[in-house]
């Protein structure tokens, strides 16, 4: 088996077609779910509750753009810092997103307690009922975003451990030990902000059980 990486060496269309349609599947789901939602929500709840949401909808899509824009910018940073074999770097871009993530959130949970009466009632057009219904999406919606924040943080990181290893991997990497060899990253970094930062990140020991991984795996 040879150990070229297809995705730096393989045809430019091909990469796109094998790259471009499982996002489309993903995000044409995605918008299904939506269509979904809001049938049920509308038969089974009530036009009231479907106009609620509708008039939420805006700021919904804001804080998952803004969950998407930590998370993405965590991976490019990450990215880099894993192609230069910098794990201490990495570790600090790992735990300062999570930083970032909570205070984004905060605000938002911030927003909402100062504005969030008026920020639903202004678009009801006086209805008070239905801005009441919209404000407690809005409360929902708020007070969860550290988690969204978080899961879309921890995605990024675990999907661009992945791919570190595949690149990083020398000769075949099987598809198995690529996953096992992200999965190691990812524990790795976890471990080091739960224990306290990533001042404890101790690169020589994780490359010697990267290099362990690799070597166990490579017959797989």
């Amino acid at each position: 088996m040879s150990g070229t990486n297809l995705v730096t060496h393989g045809l430019l269309g091909l990469i796109f077609l094998k790259t471009a349609l499982p996002i489309i599947f993903v995000m044409g789901m995605n918008g299904l779910l939506t269509v979904v939602d809001a049938i049920f929500l509308g038969r089974c709840v009530g036009p009231e509750a479907l106009g609620a949401v509708t008039l939420i909808f805006p700021l919904f899509m804001l804080i998952v753009a803004l969950a998407t824009l930590v998370s993405n910018g965590m991976s490019s940073i990450l990215a880099s810092n894993l192609g230069a074999g910098d794990l201490r770097a990495a570790g600090t871009t790992y735990a300062g997103a999570h930083g970032l993530a909570l205070c984004v959130s905060g605000l938002l949970i911030l927003g909402y307690l100062l504005i969030g009466r008026p920020l639903t009632l202004a678009p009801a057009s006086g209805s008070v009922p239905l801005a009441g219904m919209a404000q407690t999406y809005l409360m929902i919606t708020s007070f969860a975003a550290p988690i969204a924040f978080v899961l879309a943080v921890n995605s990024d990181a675990q999907t661009i451990g992945v791919l570190a290893a595949t690149s990083g991997a020398r000769g075949p990497c099987p598809a198995r030990q690529t996953v096992y060899i992200g999965h190691s990253l990812a524990k790795h970094m976890n471990r080091a902000v739960s224990r306290g930062g990533v001042a404890r990140v101790n690169r020589p020991a994780f490359e010697m059980r990267l290099d362990k991984s690799r070597s166990t795996h490579a017959t797989l």
